[in-house]
Order: C-alpha cells, then structure tokens, then sequence
C-alpha cells in the first residue's frame, strides 16, 4: 500500500512540476523626455497566446487615453518561465 502511495504521489508531483511553467509576456513602456518607464508581466498558458496578446499590446492604436504618442513606446516580449 505504501508503495502504491508513493507512485501516486511521485507521478502527480511530476505532472504538476511540468504544468507549472508558462509563457510570460514582458511589456515595456516609456514616455521618452518624460524619463519614466513602466513594465508588466502578464502570464499566459502558451506562446502561441503570449505572440498573440503581443501583437495587441504593441499596437498603440489600442491604448486609449495617450497624448503625443510619437514620444512614448512600448517593447514587449515573450519568455518562458515557471
């Protein structure tokens, strides 16, 4: 019976570890002359997910709100990570 246990619980332990990593999208912001910056980590189950939120971060027709938007920028990228 204590072997059985330890199998389950070696195997279960195992499958979590391997679910536990994710894609992270890091975006970075910046007001140019301003001099501040703004960073954020979003996580994501996929890469396919993280490229795809990427493209809409980056874009800055969706970010409403913006005054002079010629001087501000906005990087992303997607890492994998636990």
């Amino acid at each position: 019976m204590r072997r059985l246990l330890f199998i389950l619980i070696t195997s279960l332990a195992f499958t979590i570890s391997a679910s536990a990593e994710a894609w992270w999208l890091l975006v970075k912001h910046g007001e140019g002359l301003a001099g501040r910056s703004y960073s954020w980590r979003i996580p994501t189950n996929s890469e396919s997910e993280c490229n795809i939120e990427k493209l809409k971060v980056v874009k800055t027709g969706n970010w409403e709100g913006w005054q002079n938007t010629s001087k501000q920028t906005i990087s992303a990228i997607c890492m994998k990570g636990k």
